[in-house]
């Protein structure tokens, strides 16, 4: 089974691993959980199910959340119930993706990571904690804040200028 398998702190990079169960919960470290791959059809997330319980390290941000620990994409056989090759186009499509979002680590940043004080930073972020880390907090902010503030100022402008044009045609009538 051909996969593109993303390790915390490292780049994407393509495998062939048996496709048993077994292969699939060593390459994640537990469990495995199989999330829809929205980014490009027909692909899966097999990420840990318990990643934030065991708390393996962030590795890549995801929707609004983000996948602690390493994970694979695989294509979708769902014709089968199974799982398949991941093609070349895919993987075009989706490097760019996983690499732009995924948190960055310095070389031994990984063995002294600590899920509770990231669990603190997340909660706290927009206060003064003397323990947050100002490279973990501008990361987070330039990859799932700002684009979301920005999309947010971006709709209220468009509802704002809405509303003026309806207004300006009430007015006209």
């Amino acid at each position: 089974l051909r996969i593109l398998l993303k390790k915390v702190g490292r780049e994407p990079e393509v495998q062939l691993i048996d496709n048993t169960l077994e292969a699939k919960q060593r390459l994640v470290n537990g469990l495995i959980e199989v999330v829809p791959f929205d980014v490009c059809e027909d692909t899966l997330i097999v990420c840990n199910e318990e990643g934030k319980i065991l708390s393996l390290p962030p590795n890549t941000l995801y929707d609004l959340d983000y996948i602690a620990g390493d994970y694979f994409v695989v294509g979708d056989d769902y014709e089968n119930g199974d799982f398949k090759s991941i093609t070349d186009e895919q993987i075009e499509k989706i490097k760019p993706y996983i690499e732009e979002r995924s948190f960055k680590y310095k070389d031994d940043a990984i063995e002294r990571f600590d899920m509770e004080r990231f669990k603190r930073q997340l909660m706290f972020l927009d206060c003064d904690d003397p323990e947050r880390d100002p490279d973990f907090y501008e990361e987070w902010r330039q990859k799932l804040v700002k684009p979301i503030e920005d999309e947010s100022e971006e709709h209220i402008i468009e509802d704002y200028e809405n509303k003026n044009k309806y207004n300006k045609n009430l007015e006209e009538k």
